[in-house]
């Protein structure tokens, strides 16, 4: 419950969640995309990782419009050997 008010969703609606849907890149021609939903209630950040250790910012912090939000990441990706992303929020 504490993650679910965390996230600003609904703990008794099942399809309240937050979940990324990542658009992958095209080789050589697009960037990596984050799509999520947000609340206009809560800040988000989202962050890269290529090992799940450590972290760092693709976005800085932004208040959420209480529509999907897409993020682009700038590394190309054929710079990455991986890429993981997550999304913080409070």
């Amino acid at each position: 419950t504490w993650l679910e008010y965390r996230a600003d969703t609904d703990p008794r609606d099942p399809s309240s969640v937050l979940r990324l849907c990542l658009v992958p890149a095209v080789p050589w021609v697009s960037f990596h995309q984050v799509i999520f939903p947000t609340s206009s209630r809560r800040f988000y950040r989202v962050e890269r990782s290529v090992d799940l250790e450590s972290w760092e910012p693709v976005t800085g912090d932004f208040q959420g419009t209480g529509s999907e939000v897409g993020v682009t990441d700038p590394r190309p990706p054929w710079e990455l050997p991986a890429a993981y992303y997550r999304v913080a929020v409070w």
